[in-house]
């Protein structure tokens, strides 16, 4: 596993030459659960999260 400054992110500027496009192969099995631990991982309260309940839960929204 790397370490976070071993890590690069396709979005940084120093990689525009060379990613072009993702293909994201994996889908996400559990938003409630994925949406908590990004809120987690950004410091936000979990109640921030709850405030997408509704998008996942209306067909019209998601």
């Amino acid at each position: 596993m790397l370490s976070s400054e071993e890590r690069v992110a396709a979005a940084d500027r120093e990689f525009d030459h060379v990613v072009d496009r993702l293909v994201l192969d994996s889908p996400v099995l559990d938003w409630y659960e994925t949406i908590a631990a990004n809120c987690a991982r950004v410091g936000l309260p979990p109640q921030a999260g709850g405030l997408t309940r509704p998008w996942l839960r209306w067909g019209a929204l998601a």
